[in-house]
């Protein structure tokens, strides 16, 4: 999705001389279904760095509503759609020097989960249990089909051997080292919120200053359904962020008090085991049985791993004197199951942003772009097999190792959930038929047949109006699961 959009400049800031960065990010918080349409709701928060005519740092942002639609083949007021938005590219131009103009590009990727209801035949009442064939199903279940939100309150300190706050230039916030836990009807969110702060200080020689500190993160969200043991793999992003700065007890500018609310797609999966009716036969009359085999998906394998990502980028402005900060964002590119394993490629975007020792310039940023290979072990995965991966920045740090190049290194964590198919055969209604003339009488009494390839004991029961016990008693067969072709089987036609 393309958007396009100005910026209008806060009314206390001085005249914009230039722009130093800029930054998008974007969440989806709920979707409505109208036939093969799907229309998202959310916001892209938008935030520009700049400096002003007396080299002072002033931030500029805005938020713009997401309200489109995309076509997707298949989908049904039953369909259950997780989604994911990511900013692209962005691109912001100085208009005058009171506006901004923007052009961003978003790219939203979609699975979709289907959810229906079917009625099965269970039992048969009064039916002899001999005479019903009972198969065990797994499957998995999407528990949570909706975003939920978590708000977290809460206040950082600037210290002592920083400058007081004069004003706040950009403020960025991500969720990092995110666990999770089910409990009945919630999901357990454990985890830190990084807070990195870039502001003009009250007194010191850098035009801009900048803090990094952690708040933490422990709470519960809604998750109807959810249930111990389940499994959960959490997406989450930030919908909105409010903060004031506040004196300390000093009466000095160093407390920054944050409200942030998140925006949660819990993904909460149950595996589920059932014993479902499979076949049945009675000995005095014919079953006219209707089956219908439905698709499901069952879940191979979940992973949670970290991968480190290290390599050097150049800056292709003003040399470096001292770099202020280093951000990240995690796109995915190709996800590819194989045997036992999962290759996930993606591109890690840095934005750096530094000193320069240009008067004209004195502030400037860059953007790289670190592509990166990661191999998980999904032990149970197979080609063509299905991976859902989510990826987010855990740790982002960097080495300057010259004035025109700097070395980044991290960690991004990469969970992982592999599914297959299942293919559930289900008995929807059973009608029940009068034996025709003569059909028992039909039946020999005694029989020795030779077992074919892809019979079973229980085949050979209801075709020989016989019982699977009546069999294995006759033949003195140690296990009734384990029959082979050639082999040469009593059979005494059931009373």
């Amino acid at each position: 999705l393309m958007f396009e959009g100005e910026l209008t400049v806060p009314e206390k800031s001085a005249d914009i001389k230039r722009i130093v960065s800029q930054n998008a990010e974007c969440y989806i918080a709920g979707c409505a279904i109208d036939g093969d349409r799907l229309t998202l709701g959310g916001n892209i928060d938008i935030s520009v760095l700049c400096l002003d005519k007396n080299d002072n740092a002033v931030g500029v942002s805005g938020s713009r509503n997401i309200n489109d639609s995309i076509v997707i083949n298949g989908l049904s007021t039953n369909s259950a759609p997780q989604i994911d938005c990511t900013v692209s590219s962005i691109e912001c131009t100085l208009a005058d020097e009171r506006k901004i103009t923007y052009k961003l590009l978003t790219e939203i990727s979609c699975l979709v989960f289907d959810t229906y209801t079917v009625q099965a035949v269970t039992d048969i009442g009064g039916a002899d249990r001999d005479n019903l064939l009972i198969k065990e199903e797994e499957y998995t279940n999407l528990v949570t089909k909706t975003p939920v939100t978590f708000k977290i309150q809460d206040s950082i300190r600037i210290g002592r051997d920083r400058p007081n706050i004069d004003s706040v230039a950009q403020i960025d916030v991500q969720p990092v080292n995110i666990s999770s836990e089910c409990i009945r009807d919630n999901v357990n969110i454990k985890g830190d919120l990084r807070v990195t702060l870039l502001y003009n200080g009250e007194e010191g020689d850098n035009p801009l200053e900048t803090y990094t500190d952690e708040i933490e993160i422990n709470g519960s969200v809604a998750a109807d359904g959810a249930d111990e043991g389940m499994i959960c793999c959490p997406d989450i992003s930030v919908k909105d962020l409010y903060y004031n700065v506040l004196e300390d007890e000093d009466g000095e500018s160093r407390i920054l008090e944050i409200e942030c609310e998140l925006c949660v797609y819990p993904n909460v999966f149950e595996n589920v085991h059932t014993k479902l009716l499979n076949d049945a036969y009675c000995r005095d009359k014919l079953f006219d049985i209707t089956n219908e085999c439905i698709t499901g998906f069952k879940t191979v394998c979940c992973n949670k791993s970290q991968c480190p990502i290290k390599q050097p980028i150049e800056t292709d402005g003003a040399d470096m004197l001292q770099v202020y900060s280093a951000k990240s964002r995690v796109a995915i590119d190709n996800v590819a199951v194989g045997e036992d394993k999962t290759t996930v490629e993606g591109v890690t975007e840095v934005d750096v942003l530094y000193v320069t020792g240009n008067d004209e310039q004195p502030i400037c940023s860059f953007t790289g772009s670190i592509p990166f290979e990661y191999t998980l072990e999904t032990r149970g995965s197979r080609e063509g097999m299905t991976a859902v991966v989510f990826a987010a920045p855990q740790h982002i740090g960097f080495n300057m190792l010259s004035q025109r190049e700097i070395e980044i290194r991290g960690m991004t964590a990469v969970n992982c959930i592999v599914f297959e198919n299942a293919n559930i055969e289900l008995i929807t209604d059973i009608k029940e038929k009068e034996l025709p003339e003569g059909y028992l009488e039909k039946i020999p009494s005694i029989t020795v047949y030779i077992v074919k390839s892809g019979d079973t004991l229980w085949k050979l029961a209801k075709k020989f109006n016989t019982t699977v016990a009546d069999i294995v008693r006759v033949n003195g067969i140690e296990d009734p699961d384990l029959i082979y072709p050639g082999e040469k089987i009593i059979i005494l036609k059931g009373i």
